[in-house]
């Protein structure tokens, strides 16, 4: 039903740690915003191929809690977190359980956000504040002691020209 969203947090982050994960939220509920709007509903994912938006299967249901939005699973519920950062950028913070909550970077476009995952890899390859971020084999996490908002901001510099690889898309 939601595919993409179930791939792009719950596996790449809960299950092989392949993005940038820590082991306690690093933002809370206040500095969060309902960036999507406040009524949640129903939604899509899309990803990018070939240069444009492909839906993928399925819509889902986003519900409004607080601060964040929710998305029911089979097994569990995915909180996102939307955490402004700096002009259009917002770090998402996406916690499923007691699994460690994993992030990715957005971008808020006429309801919609852009999301793209932060690969371990690519981090330790290019030696991204290693005073920051702990790596440790394929996984990395935010060290207790970083500053979320700086080291967010740094990330957000970093991507300037990639794309997205996801969209999730409140479609009513």
């Amino acid at each position: 039903m939601w595919i993409r969203l179930a791939v792009l947090i719950a596996v790449s982050a809960v299950l092989c740690g392949c993005i940038l994960q820590a082991k306690a939220p690093v933002f809370s509920e206040n500095q969060a915003q309902l960036a999507l709007g406040k009524s949640g509903g129903t939604a899509r994912m899309f990803t990018w191929k070939d240069g444009a938006w492909v839906a993928d299967a399925g819509a889902f249901k986003v519900a409004v809690s607080d601060r964040h939005y929710e998305v029911a699973t089979e097994k569990e519920t995915v909180s996102l977190a939307f955490v402004p950062v700096t002009g259009p950028w917002f770090a998402v913070q996406a916690h499923e359980g007691t699994s460690a909550p994993a992030y990715m970077m957005a971008q808020i476009k006429a309801g919609s956000a852009e999301l793209w995952p932060i690969s371990c890899q690519t981090l330790k390859a290019a030696d991204f504040h290693p005073q920051w971020v702990e790596y440790k084999g394929d996984d990395c996490y935010i060290r207790p002691d970083a500053p979320a908002q700086e080291l967010f901001a740094a990330l957000a510099a970093t991507l300037g020209t990639d794309h997205a690889t996801s969209r999730l898309e409140i479609i009513r």
